[in-house]
């Protein structure tokens, strides 16, 4: 993908479900009234247990039907347009895309989502950020020893998708992941199974978001299968670049798949990392993705995957049911995203995989020709005469999963990258010139200190959630019409952290 587009792209934030030896999930019957450890999913009777000897013993009292043990690998985890929000970022103002360019702005309806309950299983969500505007509580915790809160920062991410989308749907948060991404099959089935006790209490239409997934189980599906019809299981398609149907819950009949979107110079691809195939129902936004960071309550982070695109579908299947009629089904849903999506638009797409793009329409819907070419109409800085350049402006480490785009746009220059410290072979500089049409690109990581070309050039850093570094300062001689060079400005222009930008 990125010698392709001419930068490396953010990816794999589907978040693992760990390998943990020696559980088993057993379908049960003849269940003892009041019997411990035995959880009903919409009248499958279900247990989690921890050895053969406890599969032996619970045939003397709930029936063992089927077991299987389920940690043997890991889990990779309408209404009007009334209001507009020209500050929202390319994946929302995607929904809105017209003749092939996504609109100037996200255009809703401030009571979409009105009614509904939004569940998210992950990692947790910090339910004070600005972006929920006091909609979003927390429902469950379902790891152990750990706080209630988010220690990762995924699930913050992923709900901020979905306020965003729904600007008055509730988001609930149960937490089945942990601080570093990982959990088991028995924190999400506990999970899925007080979500739906939840459901029963409140008799609200309601929604689950499941960015998290793992290797096909019959017995998992078949858990996920028994969720009543009007609950819609929105679930991402998984970052492998295989086939969506190796994976579980995903492959589950009445769950929506959901692949993930990339939007580049040259159109609607779909990303290189998201899985495909059949059992892909709907693509969506996915790549550089700007939403809630759990970092504080106004912070604004930049994350890739499919898990950022499941809850873009999550958020506008809220608004519908909000709009619809009380027991609308997951069929009905998936027939109103089939019907407004747009078609045979995303490049890139295998056979067997739908080629539908995630649509909202709108009346008054202005599309531009914002692309990954022009940082998605969002430059942090434009540079039309000599400078230079360094980040972080103040000196010390840049953060974690930051996004900083900048273009210089006098025609005819000489660049100089001065001094580079950036984690290895994860974070990078990457720029994009005219002759990229040509296959020119390039990227620095380590070890190289000085580069020389020509051309109008977009440059982007990002960095990922891990180690980070001194960051980078860069120089250039732009020529004026006469030939001459413009005196480089003095000081250097201080940029502005991405983690700052507005709220999509």
């Amino acid at each position: 993908m990125g010698g392709q587009f001419g930068m490396r792209l953010v990816v794999w934030l589907l978040l693992l479900v760990g390998s943990v030896c020696g559980k088993f999930l057993a379908i049960v019957d003849d269940v003892p009234k009041g019997a411990a450890g035995v959880l009903d999913i919409n009248g499958l009777k279900v247990m989690i247990l921890d050895s053969m000897e406890e599969v032996s013993a619970a045939e003397d009292g709930p029936k063992v039907l089927r077991y299987r043990e389920v940690f043997d690998g890991e889990v990779t985890a309408f209404g009007k347009c009334e209001l507009s929000d020209p500050e929202a970022g390319w994946g929302l103002r995607a929904l809105h895309t017209v003749d092939g360019g996504i609109a100037e702005a996200y255009m809703y309806n401030a009571t979409g989502g009105e009614g509904v309950v939004v569940y998210v299983l992950d990692t947790g969500v910090r339910c004070s950020h600005t972006v929920f505007n006091g909609r979003c509580e927390w429902g469950a915790n379902f790891v152990p020893d750990a706080p209630k809160r988010d220690e990762h920062g995924h699930g913050t991410h992923v709900a901020g998708v979905i306020a965003n989308i729904s600007r008055a749907a509730t988001i609930k948060a149960v937490k089945v992941l942990d601080s570093t991404g990982h959990g088991s099959y028995e924190s999400i089935v506990s999970g899925l199974h007080w979500t739906l006790n939840d459901i029963k209490e409140h008799g609200k239409p309601s929604v689950i978001n499941l960015s998290l997934g793992g290797p096909a189980s019959s017995l998992i599906n078949e858990v996920f299968e028994k969720v009543p019809d009007d609950v819609i299981l929105v679930v991402a398609s998984g970052n492998d670049g295989e086939d969506a149907c190796k994976y579980s819950p995903g492959s589950a009949a009445n769950t929506i798949n959901v692949g993930n979107v990339m939007l580049s110079n040259a159109g609607f691809f779909l990303d290189s990392t998201s899985n495909y195939g059949s059992c892909v129902d709907i693509n969506a936004p996915g790549t550089l993705i700007l939403s809630a960071s759990n970092a504080d309550d106004v912070r604004n982070v930049y994350k890739t995957g499919t898990s950022m695109a499941a809850p873009h579908v999550a958020g506008v299947v809220a608004n519908y049911l909000s709009a619809a009629p009380a027991g609308t089904t997951y069929a009905e849903a998936r027939d109103m995203l089939a019907s407004t999506a747009l078609n045979d638009t995303i490049q890139g797409v295998p056979p067997e995989t739908p080629n539908s793009f995630l649509h909202v329409p709108c009346d008054g819907a202005v599309p531009t020709n914002d692309t990954l070419d022009n940082c998605f109409g969002r430059y942090a800085h434009v540079f039309d005469r000599s400078g230079s350049f360094r980040y972080p402006a103040n000196g010390g480490n840049y953060a974690n999963n930051e996004y900083l785009c900048f273009e210089i746009a006098c025609s005819g220059f000489e660049f100089t990258v001065d001094w580079v410290d950036l984690e290895e072979d994860v974070d990078y500089l990457n720029f994009k010139t005219e002759s990229l049409y040509a296959g020119f690109t390039g990227s620095w990581s380590n070890g190289i200190d000085s580069i020389h070309f020509n051309g109008t050039t977009v440059f982007v850093f990002e960095s990922d959630d891990s180690i980070t570094g001194d960051g980078f300062n860069v120089s250039w001689e732009c020529a004026s019409p006469s030939g001459t060079t413009h005196a480089p400005t003095t000081p250097a222009p201080t940029p502005v952290p991405p983690t700052s930008a507005p709220t999509p």
